[in-house]
């Protein structure tokens, strides 16, 4: 359950940090092939799907809701990177949603990492939040975003 007062919070977060949420799954789902993993239904496949997200933003993050490095994330940008058009995808986990669970396991299989949130810098995949925030102590993340041909006028095609 989220509070109004979370709510309000997180659209002002919205407003400074020039952030945009993806919602829902996407309309244009990827043709349903035979998973492997499960002998019984289809799945989807969605590696070209965050292929295509990730390379048309300048920072692109999959997060989880009620996850700590996720706001740890979103705070740095909203502190430090205010000008930069950041992209999120807040999944729930919620078991009527079983897109959500495809989407997790091919981040898993294009990254090789299995914690949130998956955090991708000018269409290249850069860790989790702790590799975010070494990025921005260590003076890199700025340079790199700056040199990012995507200059934020992606807008996803869900």
């Amino acid at each position: 359950m989220i509070s109004k007062c979370s709510i309000l919070s997180f659209v002002a977060f919205l407003a400074v940090c020039r952030c945009y949420i993806i919602e829902g799954a996407p309309s244009a789902l990827p043709q349903p092939f035979m998973d492997p993993q499960q002998n019984t239904g289809y799945g989807f496949d969605y590696k070209e799907y965050i292929k295509r997200h990730t390379q048309g933003a300048p920072i692109m993050i999959y997060t989880l809701n009620d996850c700590i490095p996720c706001r740890n994330t979103k705070s740095l940008l909203q502190q430090w990177y205010p000008d930069v058009p950041a992209y999120f995808m807040e999944l729930t986990m919620n078991l009527q949603r079983p897109w959500e669970r495809r989407l997790e396991r091919d981040l898993l299989e294009v990254t090789g990492q299995n914690t949130f949130p998956y955090i991708f810098v000018c269409g290249k995949f850069i860790g989790g939040s702790s590799d975010l925030m070494n990025m921005h102590n260590f003076g890199r993340l700025r340079p790199t975003v700056n040199s990012c041909p995507a200059k934020g006028f992606f807008r996803p095609n869900l």
